[in-house]
Parts: C-alpha cells; structure tokens; sequence
C-alpha cells in the first residue's frame, strides 16, 4: 500500500511538473515539417520580406500573407477559379482551401475572398503565378503583406507537456497494471488516469496546432472590382434617381398631414363663426349703450 502511495504521489508531481515547464532545462529537439515540407519561410529579397525562419535552426516563425488584386468586375470569378485551380494542382500536402466567398455583381462594386495554406518554399512562386493570372485578365496588385509570429517557446512549452502527460499516462498505467492496494487506492488511479488521458488528448492537439501554423504559411486574397468608364456621372444619376424617391416621400407626407387635418377644419370654422358673431352681438350691444336718447 505504501508503495502504491508513494508511486502516486511521485506520478502527480511529474504531471505538475510538466505543466509548470521547466525553463532550465535543455531545449529539446521538435519536429514541425512533415516529410518535404521546410519549416521555415522561404528567404525573400526586397523591402518588407523576412528573413530566413531559422536562426540555427531554433527558431519557428509562422509567416501570414496577404494579397490585394484590383480587376474587372467580370472577370473576378474567372481570376478567383484559376487561383483556386492553381492551388489544387499543388496537392493537399503542399496547399490547403480554406476558404472562398464571392459579393456583388457583374454591373456593381463586386468582391471575392481566397483564404489558403500553402507550405512555405512555394509561397513565392505561387504569387508570381496569382500575379500573372490577374495580369492576363487586367487586373493589378493593389497590396502585399506578410507578417511573422515567432512561436518557438509556444512549440518547447507543448512539447514537454506533452511529454510530461505521456510520462504520468505510462506510470498510471503501470499500477493499474499491478492492481496492488485497495479498492478506493485503484479507483483514485483510474480517475487520474482518464484525467491524464484528456489532458494528453489536448496537448497533442495544440503541439499539432503549433506544427500547422510552422508548416504552412496563411494566404489571404482579396479581389476588388475596377470602376467602370463613365463611373463619374454615376453620383449625377443616383442624385436624379433618389430625387424621384425624396418627391415620392415628400407628397405621402403632405397627403397624411391633409387627411389628419381636414376632419378638424369643420368644427374649427364653426367655433370661429360663432365667436365672430358673439363679438359682432356684443360690439352691437356696446354701441347701444353709448347713444344717449332723444
């Protein structure tokens, strides 16, 4: 029993050990890239682009890019689908859809969105070939971006958690194994134990996270329509077009004051016609008094 409590105890601090983290310890090594797939940026010459990910070879940067196109309203779909398309000729393992959505019309300020994860060495390429695609449909690059979030601690701390949680599981399951001890010592064990597998479960989860967000690099597109030739008497024509509405409203208006009115002006002009000749009477009366009599 003695030795079932000690091992217990032994295996809860290893637990609370691995969530604390331990900040003296070694840098371990972690593998982020799937077979292939670098887990650094590719370098990128020119103002704004970032340097290599790895600073010997312990450093992992998660790269977010972002893509602004301006073209016809009609050939944003056209533009959008081959970006699409050239993203699956790449393959899942080396780019991922994530999103698309599309707004507007053909004659109207017309809108579409491209959300990808793509794999870091094919980032530069790839924009090339979403450049020209939109340059054969006369369209331009309106914006490029990239930003980079250094998540090498986020990457440590996980995976000695995950470590940890792996070390305590094995540990747990070694005394069950046994099945030394009292009844209440084995069931406290099992409780510890399918605690210690969820917490696994979830640590594996954000290291895989962690690992996505290194082995693929975000890409966002937006595409924006062109104004039209002529869009200058645009503002004259909706000014025209709402003057219309403003009339229309203008005359409903009028007409509810009229109907809410006229029920009132009889009974008005009645009272008004009274006191008129109230005062008339009085004013008659008033001029008798003053003549003096013969």
């Amino acid at each position: 029993m003695a030795k079932l409590r000690v091992a217990l105890l032994l295996g809860l601090t290893v637990a609370a050990c691995g969530r604390k983290g331990d900040t003296g310890a070694p840098t371990p090594q972690i593998s982020v890239a799937p077979a292939g797939v670098k887990s650094a940026a590719p370098s990128r010459s020119g103002p704004g682009q970032p340097p290599s990910a790895h600073h010997d070879g312990a450093a992992f940067i998660a790269y977010s890019y972002s893509l602004g196109f301006e073209l016809p309203a009609r050939r944003i779909d056209e533009v959008q689908r081959a970006h699409r398309t050239a993203c699956e000729a790449l393959g899942p393992s080396r780019c991922q859809l994530i999103n698309a959505s599309r707004s507007g019309g053909e004659g109207d300020a017309a809108e579409a969105h491209l959300d990808l994860r793509i794999v870091p060495d094919e980032v530069k390429s790839f924009e090339a070939r979403l450049a020209a695609t939109t340059g054969d449909a006369g369209g331009t690059m309106l914006t490029s971006s990239v930003t980079g979030e250094d998540i090498t601690r986020e990457l440590i701390d996980a995976d000695a958690a995950l470590k940890a949680k792996r070390t305590l599981r094995d540990r747990l399951q070694t005394l069950l194994e046994h099945r030394e001890g009292r009844l209440s010592d084995l069931l406290a064990v099992e409780k510890a134990l399918s605690e210690t597998q969820q917490q696994l479960d979830t640590a594996t989860a954000e290291l895989s996270e962690l690992q996505q967000r290194v082995s693929f690099s975000k890409l966002s597109i937006d595409y924006r329509s062109t104004q039209p030739l002529g869009s200058t008497a645009r503002p004259l024509a909706t000014a025209v077009a709402e003057a219309g509405q403003t009339i229309s409203t203008s005359l409903a208006l009028l007409l509810t004051v009229v109907v809410a009115v006229v029920p009132w002006l009889v009974p008005a002009g009645l009272l008004l016609w009274l006191a008129g000749k109230l005062r008339a009477r009085r004013d008659a009366r008033r001029k008798g008094s003053l003549i003096p009599p013969p």
